[in-house]
């Protein structure tokens, strides 16, 4: 048998691993990803926005993105999100509202480091790339990056986080 021949089987045996998005120590990022629970602040001239995070069991991370109506102080549900760990791949499913039937988009981490925790879905117009990084314990900035027609779009969010006192609870519209 020549070498050709042996070297077309290693690529049809070791191909469905280079195609998997498998993150080493996955259990261990996720981890790092419960960071972002709490509730997370940006001011903007159109009604403040927050994202609130919390554990909903060892695997899964949940949240929320609302909108405070600057008007009369009532909050708007934008979109849900959700954080699974799934053996060794962690999957961010995003809901906005109005979109996709309201149904979940997932995005798969593809990438954990220090410019943050990337997650990725190639099949997406808008967004592609979703990127959450924790600037400092109190600042996590958020970007997209995604297809309008021809261009590249790209959104860049700094959420603060948010002390909220004990007792007060937002209005979910």
């Amino acid at each position: 048998m020549s070498i050709r021949s042996y070297g077309l089987g290693a690529l049809f045996f070791f191909l469905p691993l280079f195609l998997t998005a498998q993150i080493e120590d996955a259990d261990i990022i996720f981890r790092e990803l419960g960071a972002l629970k709490g509730v997370w602040f940006m001011p903007q001239d159109r009604g403040d926005r927050l994202q609130i995070w919390a554990y909903e069991n060892d695997s899964t991370l949940s949240g929320q993105e609302l909108r405070i109506k600057e008007e009369d102080g009532d909050t708007v549900l934008l979109e849900t999100m959700r954080i699974e760990l799934r053996g060794q791949v962690i999957i961010y499913h995003q809901t906005i509202r109005g979109q996709n039937d309201n149904k979940p988009i997932p995005f798969e981490l593809t990438l954990a480091d220090y410019e943050g925790y990337l997650f990725e879905n190639p099949e997406q117009v808008n967004p592609k790339k979703i990127r959450y990084r924790l600037l400092s314990n109190r600042e996590i900035q958020v970007s997209t990056e995604g297809q309008r027609g021809n261009r590249t779009v790209s959104t860049e969010s700094v959420f603060e986080r948010e002390f909220t006192p004990a007792g007060v609870e937002f209005r979910i519209r």
